[in-house]
């Protein structure tokens, strides 16, 4: 089936533009991934030809290159009636050298009316012409009942030239139709490569300040340097060799999360106009690029457990087993959300993760009025609560899939909206 061209079965199921959206949605997907760096140097235009790149190399437009070649002479072929005698014909071939991605020739144009090619080149009565896909080209197959020319030496003129005008109305349309496509898709990524320049000089800005309030309130810890003149003890084993320790390092913890979170959200609470407008996502990127301050492990979207969470944070770099947590964020929806929120953020932490945390952002303006709403609806969620605890501000829930205990930490942000 896929070898022959123009058929009914391409205009049934292989329509054009699902080929050029199969093609363009790398050049989609890499615009809305556009990270920070990708804006360094170059302008959106040189950004858009880049994402451009591959899209390009596929969609290349087709053309025909010169007149077709014939087959030396036509061969005899026998097809078959409906009372299974067998009728010879003589079998015309022509090739039609074309350029461009021959690809696009096994997808049906939208704005054509040409009527669709038979591939049947076995049974009686054969049709007009067959197109099949060749190396370089399309090739026209024409059979002539034996009875119409005996000798096998006229060949079919008229059904060639329809032949032809129909290759050259499928190419037109075609590449018409991928100008269009192009040029649409132009506007698109532009619009969103504008988007997305907007989007991380903002998120670096609101991140910035939130820095800068919260270097202010928590100043860096400072890491003492252990002077190189200080005397050192006798080594009292020849077994074992001296080691040199310039720099203490310690452990993170779950509440050293909970704590520095909690310091965001004083800050972030600050400028409830400027989160209030911003996309969850939004919000908790300047979060995790916060959290990078103490732990810089912290990520964004990491897969872990049945998903993807919104906060994955390791205490240690590279030690993902023995002390990882994860968090999620979600706007305050309402009592009727809770349960959905827990027992998603519960999928994300495996039995070796054993704390997670939960951040509430909350829009409404009486946020006491919200956090009395969400206690009740976390004690009546019957499958996963257990108890209150009064460490890292949450409760005990049991895992709605190991089974095992785990501590949830309830955080609320308030950024109330303005009437």
């Amino acid at each position: 089936m896929a070898d022959y061209l123009f058929t009914e079965y391409w205009r049934e199921h292989r329509p054009l533009r699902g080929l050029l959206n199969d093609w363009a949605r790398l050049a989609y997907d890499r615009a809305h991934g556009l990270r920070r760096d990708a804006f360094a140097e170059p302008d959106d235009a040189q950004l858009l030809e880049q994402l451009l790149d591959d899209w390009l190399r596929q969609a290349k437009l087709l053309g025909r290159e010169s007149s077709p070649t014939a087959y030396p002479e036509p061969g005899q072929v026998y097809r078959r009636g409906e009372n299974h005698e067998y009728v010879m014909h003589w079998r015309w071939g022509f090739k039609f050298p074309l350029s461009g991605n021959l690809e696009l020739l096994q997808a049906w144009p939208a704005n054509t009316d040409v009527v669709p090619s038979s591939d049947n080149i076995h049974s009686m009565p054969a049709p007009q012409v067959v197109w099949q896909l060749v190396p370089g080209g399309a090739l026209a197959l024409l059979d002539v009942p034996g009875v119409d020319d005996p000798a096998g030496v006229n060949p079919p003129t008229e059904r060639l030239l329809a032949a032809t005008r129909t290759l050259d109305s499928i190419v037109t349309a075609t590449n018409e139709e991928v100008r269009k496509f192009d040029e649409k898709m132009r506007i698109e990524l532009s619009e969103i490569i504008a988007s997305r320049r907007t989007r991380l000089t903002n998120i670096e800005k609101n991140t910035q300040a939130t820095i800068e309030l919260l270097q202010k309130e928590c100043p860096p810890l400072q890491v003492e340097i252990i002077s190189a003149s200080q005397p050192v003890a006798p080594i009292l084993s020849t077994q074992h060799s001296k080691i040199d320790l310039p720099v203490a390092v310690t452990r993170k913890t779950f509440l050293d999360l909970i704590n520095v979170t909690q310091r965001w959200i004083y800050a972030a609470q600050r400028y409830p106009s400027t989160f209030t407008k911003m996309e969850e996502e939004e919000v908790t990127s300047v979060l995790v690029s916060v959290l990078n301050l103490a732990f810089d492990t912290a990520q964004r979207e990491a897969f872990v457990g049945n998903g993807k969470t919104d906060i994955y944070v390791e205490a240690e770099r590279g030690d993902r087993t023995r002390a990882a947590y994860v968090g999620e964020a979600k706007y305050w929806e309402g009592p009727k959300a809770v349960e959905s929120h827990l027992r998603q953020v519960l999928g994300y932490a495996p039995t070796h993760i054993r704390e997670v945390m939960f951040l509430y952002y909350v829009r409404a303006k009486n946020i006491d009025a919200i956090q009395s709403k969400a206690t009740i609806a976390i004690s009546e969620c019957a499958e996963l609560f257990i108890e209150w605890t009064t460490t890292g501000k949450g409760a005990r829930m049991k895992h709605p899939s190991f089974e095992h205990d785990i501590q949830v930490s309830i955080l609320y942000a308030h950024f109330p909206q303005r009437v």
